[in-house]
């Protein structure tokens, strides 16, 4: 015999399990989904334009810029790769802007790196910098293919910039 008291909690229990299949299910959507727009990454970094030049960490949700990024020892001016950064970028917002996108990008992080050479504080200012330099190519409206205003203004609503010292792991000298 079924009492009241035990169907009540039948009902609380596929209640509770119907309420939980989204939530369990939400890590896995997620991670499907940031690993096609990765996929979308790659494959453009494979094509003749951007081999050699883009690098895709699927694994890590990385897009490195390689050659494309390089600063020379202790400067934090980019070179001639801005022109790639503006090519591949809109790959980026329109991975970004797709129905996948909305749901799991909410930012992208643009990080500057050093070498081990100087003190901690010197290379975090130059990475942030380095950072900082990439994202205002990007912002860049006086060559021939700047972003368009609408894709301004995304990078400007998700882009971030961060620095990233080789000698973080330092502890900066204070004693005089």
């Amino acid at each position: 015999v079924i009492t009241r008291e035990l169907l009540h909690q039948q009902k609380e229990l596929v209640i509770a399990k119907q309420m939980m299949e989204p939530l369990q299910a939400k890590p896995e959507k997620r991670q499907k989904a940031i690993h096609d727009v990765m996929v979308t990454f790659d494959n453009a970094s494979n094509t003749a334009k951007f081999s050699g030049k883009v690098h895709i960490g699927k694994d890590q949700r990385i897009v490195e810029f390689g050659e494309a990024a390089q600063f020379n020892k202790g400067d934090y001016h980019l070179s001639e790769g801005a022109n790639t950064l503006r090519e591949f970028v809109p790959i980026i917002l329109k991975a970004v802007e797709g129905e996948t996108g909305k749901l799991w990008f909410k930012q992208v992080v643009v990080e500057g790196f050093t070498d081990t050479d100087g003190s901690y504080l010197y290379n975090l200012d130059l990475s942030l910098k380095r950072a900082q330099s990439v994202v205002c190519a990007l912002m860049d409206s006086s060559s021939q293919n700047s972003l368009s205003i609408e894709q301004q203004k995304r990078v400007q609503e998700i882009f971030l910039v961060g620095g990233f010292s080789f000698n973080s792991a330092k502890r900066p000298n204070i004693s005089k």
